[in-house]
């Protein structure tokens, strides 16, 4: 299973929109319940929606209320999904520009710089991300996993399962960080670890409903 920051949106980040940001946009004159109408009408269907439409209902929104982190990361992830790699980085750049210290938009600019063949520049990015203070337990995890993802993408396998030890420890009960953990230690051959991660993994598959 890939360990990608996509896998972390399933809340679509709604605990981040009281960060506060350094710039406001501009004001938004909708109400809060449009606002939380809309919202929870795309989580609805985000099962049955395609990527292409998903993208609209987003761009839609985020035009309506510009100052939305959570609107703003689930436009950037699904336009990654897309393959729209220039749109996705020119929305990560703004979202960096607006919350400088804010370190999960330090991965997702990193994740784009990726997927646009600058790994070196990404590298250097996630390196930097170690030093940040993260805002919550939810930034931090969502920011290792896209760190995990791209280093493990970048072959630096030994940075990945770095990363996944942390996550670990930050998400005991995620399955997904656990499968990862597997997979990671497994390509490294670290057999008896590989063995205890997916013990793990299938212990709290078992007790999901």
């Amino acid at each position: 299973e890939p360990v990608s920051i996509d896998g972390t949106i399933e809340k679509f980040l709604t605990s981040l929109d009281d960060y506060p940001p350094v710039l406001l946009k501009k004001p938004e004159y909708r109400s809060e319940m449009d606002f939380e109408f809309r919202w929870q009408n795309i989580l609805s269907m985000t099962e049955s929606l395609a990527a292409a439409d998903l993208e609209h209902h987003l761009q839609q929104l985020s035009a309506d209320y510009p100052n939305r982190v959570s609107v703003a990361i689930a436009l950037i992830t699904t336009q990654l999904d897309l393959g729209r790699k220039a749109q996705a980085k020119a929305g990560a750049l703004a979202l960096l520009a607006d919350y400088p210290g804010f370190s999960l938009a330090h991965a997702l600019v990193a994740r784009c710089e990726y997927e646009c063949g600058e790994s070196d520049l990404a590298l250097e990015r996630l390196a930097s991300i170690e030093e940040m203070q993260f805002f919550s337990h939810w930034e931090e995890l969502s920011a290792r996993f896209a760190l995990t993802d791209i280093y493990s993408r970048a072959g630096d396998l030994r940075a990945g399962l770095q990363q996944l030890r942390k996550l670990v420890v930050l998400a005991p009960d995620n399955a997904r960080a656990h499968r990862a953990m597997c997979d990671v230690s497994l390509r490294l051959g670290l057999l008896e670890d590989a063995g205890a991660a997916l013990d793990a993994a299938l212990k709290l598959d078992s007790q999901s409903p």
